[in-house]
């Protein structure tokens, strides 16, 4: 789907031919932002086109991830961190230009809406120092000259035209569309036949680097340049070289994203947006094949029930979903992109299946990676186990904004050029309606607590009577869509037309049910079932009903019929259900297994989540398997510390008096390092040595290319409390969450380097004594030089071979 922006404010403007009201975030009246209309028509008719973002009001749920998002996240960006790549070339790492178009993207659609003073005066500060950074023949990128286009160079370059471009559709700035031209005319004069080969320039089987194709697409769409048009053409053969990923031709043979150049999902999907952007201003029907295509492969196999993508960055095998926070799941950018990739293919074609993936995936994903307290964002939304929520930089706290700053063109819009509701919530929008006696303004204002409750009250008010269809999405999901004065339900996942003779004022109710409904987890999670309630997945989340973190994974149903009886919970607070089950393991011998009752809350709230709930029948089996694994963990003692440890980097031979060999090689790679360790306690903190012999240590800029050591500590049974990485040389200190009040120490060696590190007891909320046991792991990186090929990770310790696996080993403190 399309990344939305204000140039489809400007196609909206221009196809339609109509002025609207618009409204403030407050709900008043407010003046439409200004923009640009495009300088080349579509090819391809659209069927729907979202209401423009200042046309409306959005409240509930969706309108307070929107401020969240404005207040919590945009107006508090890092701008330096943004901008410093740029500024002082070459960045920090490989892709750190993508941020600033992603953050000039949202905050545009964002303005459209709020029209707030305070994001204007911050966008027009950061648009105008990103263009004093280009280079005199167009460079807008953060490589050294001797380094362009390598490795992400294009792909910044992507970033930096749709964020240029929506500024200036936004505010009508000319120097972001000349900046943008510039950029373009540099890509057309530096790639091409008989020019540099755009796949080489990029990551992915090339796929990073033909992603360009959509915001050239766009490009051409806003100056009307056919230079920028024969560009794209050449990326679409550039994708059948030999070299190159081969999207057209793999999708039209196969239909499958897995067997796609190497499944890469943020890229592929990136591409996919691309393709229908190029169909809709050439009519290539092939293109819109293909793609249709890959939806298809991606909602039958690779889409989890939380409507988002990815395992480790990739598709993986038909219905193979894993959901543990060592899986890699749903990188949020993948998630924004799905979203876009959707919202594209329900504009060409007007299907409400679209609609449905898009609730689908706003209604849980997308909101499920935000925080809904301070608009920090994931890289990685697991099914099971807590949220990696961030305030940092990086792509996907980059993207979020992004997939937030969309929910109020998902909302409304209209189809076949009438008024059309896709998304149930509190709020508010302005129409105009083409009659053949005039235009018809039309307002309708929805009051509802969806999706708490199924009752919506429409209000519809027209400037004048007049006849005319009201659209509305009627969910896949549900089994009764009733309307007040229509004899016939909605049929769901489809678009229920409601076509009357309306008056100034006019009211109808639209009432739909919230059934829950029992997803079964195999092939990835046999013997669990997950539930659905309307749009929401529910998840378990701990509180001071549920079990605590380390026997989530132990709470079997006790009921796990076709439709299992919630119970609500009263108040006016977040929503909730509770649940018959029973939990296996606890601490009481003759509390195994009692009937007791759990809280289900949606995925998008919950913070450890649990999604995966163990189905009657299954538990017996799976409580032994875990029993098992728990009898397997390896112990080490750790004995009181005789001495406070000075943390110098160099280890106290009379206080570490061990070497305890971390030598278990976790994935793949051929490490070259090795390293021992030691531990030591007292009553305040967690004393740890290191010494490591490496006869080739790495410093690099990009953390994840750096040698280093890393601590895992938690409460035993919780395995992601707490992460803490030393790199070598000290060249960086990192975990989560913040690591203010760790010490450390790193010393260059003759043979290698020894490092020291000192934990506070009070990062994991607890205090110390002989007789505590606590989870622990030690990991030493040897980042190669060849790259990923060559480098590796030994473990203390571990019973799995996969490098994400949660902690296995345990420290047992001895006096």
């Amino acid at each position: 789907m399309q990344t939305i922006t204000s140039l489809d404010i400007a196609r909206f403007v221009a196809f339609t031919s109509v002025s609207f009201v618009t409204f403030a975030a407050a709900g008043g009246p407010a003046l439409a932002a200004p923009t640009a209309a495009p300088a080349v028509a579509d090819v391809v008719p659209r069927r729907y086109a979202p209401l423009p973002a200042g046309a409306q009001h959005l409240g509930g749920v969706l309108g307070e991830r929107f401020r969240t998002n404005l207040e919590g996240r945009l107006l508090r960006v890092d701008e330096a961190g943004l901008l410093d790549g740029f500024r002082k070339r070459p960045g920090e790492h490989p892709w750190i230009g993508e941020h600033i178009g992603k953050y000039l993207d949202a905050a545009a659609r964002v303005y459209n809406y709020s029209h707030d003073p305070r994001l204007k005066k911050q966008m027009d500060r950061m648009a105008k120092e990103l263009i004093a950074t280009q280079k005199a023949d167009g460079y807008l990128g953060t490589y050294a000259d001797k380094d362009r286009w390598s490795s992400w160079d294009v792909w910044v370059h992507k970033y930096d035209l749709l964020g240029l471009l929506a500024y200036h559709q936004t505010t009508g700035d000319a120097s972001a569309l000349t900046a943008a031209r510039r950029v373009g005319d540099l890509l057309v004069n530096t790639f091409g036949t008989n020019k540099r080969d755009i796949v080489a320039a990029g990551t992915h089987v090339g796929m990073a680097a033909t992603s360009v194709l959509h915001p050239m697409v766009e490009l051409y769409r806003a100056t009307g340049d056919a230079r920028y048009l024969q560009f794209c053409k050449y990326i679409l053969k550039a994708y059948e070289q030999p070299n190159g990923p081969r999207i057209v031709s793999t999708l039209a043979q196969t239909g499958s994203v897995l067997k796609t150049a190497n499944a890469k999902a943020y890229e592929m999907i990136s591409n996919l947006i691309g393709l229908l952007k190029l169909y809709e201003v050439t009519g290539d029907k092939q293109l819109l094949n293909v793609s249709l295509a890959a939806w298809k492969d991606i909602t039958d196999n690779r889409l989890y029930l939380t409507g988002s993508a990815s395992s480790k960055e990739h598709f993986q095998e038909a219905r193979v979903l894993p959901g543990e926070v060592k899986n890699s799941i749903a990188e949020t950018c993948v998630t924004v992109n799905w979203l876009e990739f959707n919202r594209e293919l329900l504009e060409l074609l007007g299907e409400a299946r679209f609609g449905d993936e898009i609730e689908k995936t706003v209604m849980n994903h997308l909101l499920a990676a935000q925080d809904a307290h301070n608009g920090d964002f994931c890289y990685y939304t697991p099914l099971n186990g807590r949220k990696p929520y961030t305030p940092g930089i990086n792509c996907c706290v980059s993207s979020g904004p992004r997939g937030i700053a969309m929910l109020p063109e998902l909302a409304w819009g209209k189809l076949d050029g009438e008024p059309a509701i896709l998304l149930y919530s509190e709020g508010k929008a302005a129409f105009t309606v083409q009659k053949p006696t005039g235009t018809v303004d039309v307002q309708v204002q929805a009051k509802t607590d969806f999706p708490r409750g199924g009752r919506i009250s429409l209000r519809v008010t027209s400037s004048k009577p007049a006849t005319f269809p009201l659209f509305l999405r009627v969910p896949a999901w549900a089994t009764s869509f009733a309307v007040s004065g229509e004899a016939a339900p909605g049929t769901p996942g489809s678009f229920m037309r409601i076509e009357r003779a309306w008056q100034r004022t006019n009211n109808l109710t639209i009432t739909m049910d919230l059934p829950v409904r029992v997803v079964d987890g195999a092939p990835s999670y046999p013997g669990r079932v997950a539930l659905v309630r309307g749009p929401q997945v529910l998840a378990m989340d701990p509180n001071g009903t549920n079990p605590p973190p380390a026997l989530r994974e132990q709470v079997v149903l006790t009921n796990a019929t076709p439709s299992p009886s919630l119970a609500p919970v009263a108040g006016k607070g977040r929503l909730a259900f509770k649940v018959s089950a029973r939990v296996l393991g606890v601490a009481k011998a003759q509390d195994e297994g009692k009937p007791t009752q759990i809280t289900l809350v949606p995925f998008a709230d919950a913070r450890i989540p649990q999604v995966w709930l163990l189905k009657p029948g299954f538990g017996a089996d799976i409580a032994a398997a875990h029993a098992a694994a728990e009898a397997a963990r390896p112990h080490l003692a750790v004995p009181h510390a005789k001495l406070t440890p000075v943390i110098d980097g160099v280890p106290d031979a009379k206080i570490f008096t061990r070497q305890v060999p971390v030598s278990k090689l976790v994935g793949t790679g051929r490490p070259r390092s090795q390293a021992q360790f030691d531990v030591t306690w007292d009553e305040t903190k967690l004393y740890v040595a290191v010494w490591v012999k490496d006869p080739t240590p790495e410093v690099r800029a990009d953390s994840n290319q750096t040698d280093g050591v890393r601590v895992g500590l938690a409460l035993k049974g919780n395995e992601d409390t707490l992460h803490i990485t030393p790199g070598f040389a000290e060249a960086r200190l990192e975990g989560t969450p913040r690591q203010n009040d760790v010490q450390t120490g790193v010393v260059r060696t003759p043979d290698g380097y020894t490092a020291e590190l000192a934990i506070p007891w009070s990062r994991l909320q607890t205090k110390p004594q002989a007789g505590s046991t606590f989870a622990f792991e030690l990991v030493n990186h040897d980042q190669g030089r060849q790259g990923l090929e060559d480098d590796g990770d030994w473990r203390w310790a571990t019973s799995d071979a996969d490098p994400d696996a949660p902690i296995a080993g345990l420290i047992d403190l001895v006096p």
